[in-house]
């Protein structure tokens, strides 16, 4: 394993991960601001790599708590406790505000198009922003899916079908489903 024990300094209460097949990212829920906000490692590593290769990197610190997170080609999108949608670049730099317009954003995912879909526990559904984007600027999240207390998501696009996504959605208190976006 890359961490054993208690993680190191660089995780403090993980909330959302995933994995490049390289990397993996994760948010902390807890001390984001001094442990990172966002964070990367690798995903393995060899026996005898040295102890600079097992150290993992902040890609960003902007807030206390973070939640969800997804990979979009080359950034990563986060949800922060209310309202805020970020992201910032797989290799760091100035984590940029995409959204505001959430009550409590929680899971997203990425399609591997244009879209990023975002939860939201309050707001009672999933909303779709467009991403990724480059530079990275403040954009509109649209409902895309009514579901009360949204709280995950994840995303299944057909290859025969590009435009339909069966988008599937995690809340706290009940199971999962499939909507159509």
């Amino acid at each position: 394993p890359v961490f054993a024990g208690d993680g190191g300094a660089a995780i403090a209460m993980p909330g959302g991960v995933v994995t490049d097949n390289f990397h993996v990212y994760w948010t902390n829920k807890r001390e984001g601001q001094t442990t990172g906000t966002v964070v990367r490692s690798l995903a393995s590593v060899a026996s005898n790599a040295s102890d600079a290769a097992l150290q993992p990197t902040v890609l960003a610190n902007n807030l206390p708590k973070a939640y969800g997170l997804c990979l979009a080609l080359d950034s990563i999108y986060f949800t922060d406790v209310d309202r805020n949608v970020y992201a910032v670049k797989t290799s760091g730099g100035e984590a940029v505000k995409v959204s505001s317009q959430f009550a409590n954003p929680r899971g997203c995912a990425w399609d591997g198009d244009s879209t990023v879909y975002v939860a939201d526990r309050s707001a009672d559904g999933v909303f779709a922003l467009l991403g990724p984007a480059t530079p990275f600027s403040e954009v509109t999240a649209k409902k895309a899916v009514d579901f009360e207390g949204a709280f995950g998501v994840a995303v299944f696009s057909a290859a025969r079908a590009p435009r339909l996504a069966a988008v599937w959605i995690a809340t706290a208190a009940a199971g999962a489903r499939a909507a159509f976006a």
